[in-house]
């Protein structure tokens, strides 16, 4: 570099030239990463450069036949994907009905049991309402004492 002899915008020639060398060698470091950078891009090229020559060697080996089955595998596989969800659906949804209607199992019984032995109640209520006398049974509990029932 040439020797600033004389002062520029107040800077001595010795601050005009640390601030130079300062410059100067951030420069340097930039260029050698920018240079690495470089060298990693290359070999990083180098090895796609070789991928693709390998990958248009096996694109000529398909037929178009093969990726039609490739195609179908890949159909099949997911209309099984598919399936198997589904499936798994219909059982949780199953699973939940049968939850709820466990909730009203007893309910369903007692219900099922009235409306069972109705007609038989209502048989019974007509026999007694024809004779008003019929409805009160005398009975002895285990002492062997006599009560009346309405």
């Amino acid at each position: 570099m040439t020797n600033i002899k004389s002062k520029i915008l107040g800077f001595s020639k010795k601050e005009v030239d640390e601030l130079l060398k300062k410059i100067q060698s951030a420069h340097e470091m930039e260029l050698e990463d920018l240079l690495e950078k470089i060298k990693t891009c290359r070999s990083e090229q180098d090895l796609l450069e070789q991928e693709l020559i390998i990958l248009n060697d096996q694109n000529t080996s398909f037929t178009s036949t093969s990726l039609l089955e490739y195609a179908l595998r890949k159909v099949e596989s997911a209309t099984d994907h598919i399936d198997q969800t589904a499936e798994e659906d219909v059982m949780a949804i199953q699973k939940s009905i049968q939850q709820i209607c466990s909730l009203f199992e007893p309910t369903r019984w007692f219900w099922g049991e009235q409306l069972e032995s109705l007609p038989l109640k209502l048989r019974i209520q007509k026999q007694l309402d024809g004779n008003p006398k019929s409805h009160i049974d005398k009975f002895s509990n285990d002492f062997g004492d006599e009560k009346e029932f309405k």
